[in-house]
């Protein structure tokens, strides 16, 4: 799971808590990015989660489930970041 542009980190935690097993959680603010890594380890789910800033990204494997809690116009723009045709 990629929880992109993951702020406080509350989507990556809670999917971590409820059984995802591999996520990597992506923002493009170096200070979210540690918040997000404290509060992961806080929450002792720091084995199953990645924080990346948005510039460590490089190549991201397809994944079963893409979430962004951000507006809807900057998620459009991101479409051919994410998409790959098959």
């Amino acid at each position: 799971m990629i929880d992109y542009s993951t702020g406080t980190g509350v989507l990556a935690i809670a999917a971590a808590k409820l059984g995802a097993k591999e996520i990597i959680a992506i923002d493009n603010d170096p200070r979210t990015v540690l918040a997000t890594t404290n509060k992961i380890q806080t929450n002792y789910v720091d084995s199953k989660i990645i924080v990346l800033h948005s510039d460590e990204e490089g190549e991201l494997n397809q994944v079963d489930l893409l979430i962004a809690n951000i507006l809807a116009n900057s998620l459009v723009g991101l479409c051919e970041h994410f998409f790959q045709a098959n």
